[in-house]
């Protein structure tokens, strides 16, 4: 295969007898005490312990800890992975997962020795907000890492964004690697770095016919962004069931697609396949990837409190474009804390941090818009179709109804039928050009007068 390992043929009891060899001992749980299974999967990793639910499943392995009866909620567990465990763990990435979810996380919780927790009201609950706090901030445990991400998903903040674990922090600098539903990612992010990665070149669709391509006040350019997100978990089961649709499908009709450039830290491989399925669709140089909101990985970017770590996540974006041939990203800031003068300032400041860098492009999704150009980065404000569209008749109107002369975008939602672009693109009044996402920052450029940047991604 191409992952550089060797596999072995084996039966279900010969693998558990091999698994069961590398361990001197186990941590004891019970089923009836989910709360409890953040610490027996952190001790897991720390002390290489199988987890057992007798201690008397395996007799030849003693016993390192019966977590039975030791914790009576999720709080309690929680403080003693910050107060006991956290200490040995790994600095920089943590894992946030409920005990009653399925384990899908629990062979990279293991592998990369992190220290997993799971509070279901840590954001409101003053003590959990506490336990929190102590965790990421006031343990000091994470201080090397400017940006801290976490594993897993945590969607009831009561925060103004649900999902945004990052709001209930004092530092703001909390990255969601939203992961819940994610296999193999302990294995995964073992096999070797692919080779760097390229991209096509944006191809003029058909509908283009004899033109230059340039921009013009009497035309309309939109570019599609497929998207849910900087989404390990969609990208495994949506992303990639969409691009094989779309490669099956034939088409020429451009659609940009947001893909989480952590894969080139949990699974080089699996970013390596969506590369190349892309490039296959429609005969290549149709479809092109950029980052979800917002660059290296899920947070407000505005939001980050010191501006060491807005730089330091700056960088990281920035690399991940050049590594991945990426010159764009959507940038989601909305913090619903501050007046609107000043959120437009903060998000501005965080576009600002691109200048004269591989990132050219920001597109906007629900943020108080940004001028058009920051510096040498073009901005594409405010989307016609902002949430997605199950109704190309309906999206088409909307493009068509935009004013001539308009740069926009459709941010469809990833899961929804690619054939719906093909809709779109038939129903859209002449004067309206679908364009790659790569394009359309071309065109915005040149309306606005700006010579194309060199290429900073070499």
């Amino acid at each position: 295969s191409d992952t550089g390992r060797r596999a072995e043929l084996t039966t279900p009891a010969e693998l558990l007898e091999q698994a069961r060899s590398l361990f001197a001992a186990s941590v004891v749980y019970s089923p009836s005490e989910p709360h409890a299974l953040g610490v027996v999967t952190t001790l897991c990793g720390l002390d290489a312990l199988l987890p057992t639910i007798s201690a008397t499943e395996i007799a030849e392995l003693p016993v390192a800890f019966d977590t039975r009866g030791w914790f009576k909620d999720a709080t309690e567990a929680a403080r003693y992975t910050g107060r006991v465990l956290l200490p040995r763990c790994n600095d920089t990435t943590l894992a946030v997962q409920a005990g009653t979810n399925s384990p899908f996380l629990a062979d990279l919780v293991v592998g990369w020795r992190m220290c997993q927790l799971w509070m279901d009201d840590m954001c409101a609950n003053v003590t959990q907000r506490d336990i929190l706090s102590f965790i990421l901030e006031g343990s000091h445990h994470f201080d090397g890492a400017p940006v801290v991400q976490y594993v897993g998903w945590f969607n009831h903040t009561r925060e103004p964004n649900p999902e945004l674990l990052e709001e209930c922090t004092a530092q703001h600098r909390l990255v969601t690697i939203a992961s819940d539903l994610s296999e193999n990612l302990s294995f995964l992010s073992s096999l070797p770095p692919a080779s760097r990665l390229t991209q096509p070149a944006d191809l003029l669709p058909a509908t283009f016919g004899s033109e230059a391509g340039g921009y013009d006040q009497a035309l309309t350019f939109a570019a599609v962004i497929m998207s849910d997100g900087d989404n390990l978990a969609e990208d495994w089961s949506t992303l990639r069931p969409a691009l094989e649709r779309r490669v099956a499908l034939n088409s020429s009709v451009p659609i940009s697609w947001t893909v989480s450039n952590r894969w080139v830290r949990f699974g080089a491989p699996v970013l390596r396949w969506f590369y190349e399925t892309a490039a296959a669709a429609g005969g290549g140089g149709y479809d092109s990837f950029l980052m979800g909101p917002s660059g290296y990985g899920y947070l407000f970017p505005g939001n980050i409190s010191s501006a060491a770590a807005r730089g330091e996540f700056a960088r990281h974006t920035i690399a991940a474009a050049v590594e991945l041939d990426m010159e764009a990203y959507v940038h989601w800031d909305v913090d619903k804390t501050l007046d609107p003068e000043r959120a437009a300032a903060h998000a501005a400041a965080a576009v600002a941090l691109y200048n004269n860098t591989a990132i050219r492009g920001a597109f906007m999704l629900s943020s108080v818009p940004a001028p058009d150009m920051v510096g040498d980065v073009v901005v594409i404000n405010s989307p016609v179709v902002p949430w997605g569209f199950s109704d190309a008749a309906t999206a088409a109107s909307a493009l068509s109804a935009a004013p001539r002369g308009t740069i926009t975008y459709v941010y469809q939602t990833l899961g929804s039928d690619p054939a719906l672009i093909d809709s779109l693109a038939q129903q859209v009044a002449p004067h309206v050009r679908l364009v790659g996402h790569r394009t359309l920052l071309r065109l915005a450029r040149e309306r606005a007068g700006q010579p194309c940047p060199a290429d900073a991604r070499s």
